[in-house]
């Protein structure tokens, strides 16, 4: 594979964020927009930093997202932080089916966390791999 692919070409925006029942949890939704031609087959979705985590959710059968249409993927995420927190580098981690071929797609948050202690997200920068990329290249 050349070093040159873009991949699937989405937008992935917080939705809502809610608290749950437990705790430093909250419940949390994350809007998938398609811009892309082609559809997008959403596996599995997780985020796996320490202080922003849920926990692997696999969608079986595949959520699927037609080009310019969009989907929420909730999660129960993890967020015990103090407010005023903020905390860079934190994804929202998508593997997905793309073009027949399997893909991540790494949307890079930059977190808040609000005096009531809801973390907030903004999304800095999406990007995507096929899986397999680092093991073949």
């Amino acid at each position: 594979m050349s070093d040159d692919w873009v991949g699937p070409l989405v937008e992935v925006d917080l939705e809502s964020c809610e608290p749950s029942d437990a705790p430093g949890f909250w419940r949390m939704a994350w809007r998938v927009r398609n811009v892309d031609v082609k559809e997008i087959r959403v596996l599995a979705g997780w985020l796996p930093h320490g202080k922003l985590h849920a926990d692997r959710t696999q969608y079986a059968p595949p959520t699927i997202v037609r080009m310019g249409s969009h989907v929420n993927l909730p999660f129960l995420v993890r967020c015990q932080e103090e407010a005023g927190t903020v905390v860079e580098n934190a994804f929202v981690i998508l593997s997905v089916e793309w073009g027949g071929e399997s893909w991540r797609i790494f949307a890079r948050l930059r977190v808040t966390v609000d005096a009531g202690g809801a973390p907030s997200t903004t999304t800095v920068v999406i990007t995507a791999q096929p899986i397999g990329y680092a093991q073949a290249g």
